[in-house]
């Protein structure tokens, strides 16, 4: 999240300075815009810094949250907003192997700088009458 904020006023003051034009909308708007985009950022910083500081997890959406909203709104069907969510988590395997399945998800709060976020590695068990 920090990168993108700095990205973003990077931006801003290429912009301002004459560094950069825009190509599609005049200079006030893209100014604006990403005016917008920095205080968006910043808020979404701040929730994530909260949720480290207080030890706790960000609420998660499958599906997405634009379309969750969409759903509530009666814009798309009950069989869309499942057809986006039935494809979020898989897993492969063939019979050779030993029955081992884990899901992995990544944890965006312990990403270092210039590195991917690592990955947390959950067991999951199955029980023996439904394999």
């Amino acid at each position: 999240m920090q990168a993108k904020v700095e990205k973003t006023e990077k931006k801003i003051d290429d912009y301002q300075h004459g560094r950069k034009t825009p190509k599609k909308v005049d200079l006030p708007t893209c100014l604006g815009g990403l005016h917008q985009r920095l205080e968006k950022l910043k808020a979404k910083k701040a929730e994530l810094k909260r949720h480290l500081d207080q030890r706790t997890i960000p609420r998660v959406i499958f599906g997405g949250k634009r379309n969750f909203y969409k759903r509530l709104k009666g814009n798309i069907t009950n069989e869309e907003w499942k057809d986006l969510r039935s494809n979020q988590l898989y897993a492969r395997g063939d019979k050779s192997k030993t029955y081992q399945c884990y899901v992995e998800i990544t944890n965006p709060l312990g990403q270092q700088e210039g590195k991917h976020a690592p990955r947390l590695r959950l067991p999951v068990s199955v029980p023996e009458k439904y394999e």
